[in-house]
């Protein structure tokens, strides 16, 4: 999700360099909608509730 909102958000841009890149996201997570991170953090409780069920990593090996 997080990355499909930035990318359609900085798609057509261009860059001169990785600074102005950083400051774009930057500023675009600062703009970036309350209800948004709480999805984020919904489905991340989410998440972790099914990898302490499985009792396994969360990170693919």
């Amino acid at each position: 999700m997080l990355k499909n909102r930035l990318s359609q958000s900085l798609g057509r841009k261009k860059f001169e360099s990785d600074a102005e890149v950083q400051k774009e996201v930057n500023t675009w997570l600062r703009e970036a909608d309350g209800e948004w991170y709480s999805a984020g953090i919904d489905k991340f409780i989410v998440r972790m509730r099914k990898v302490l069920e499985k009792n396994c990593d969360y990170v693919e090996k």
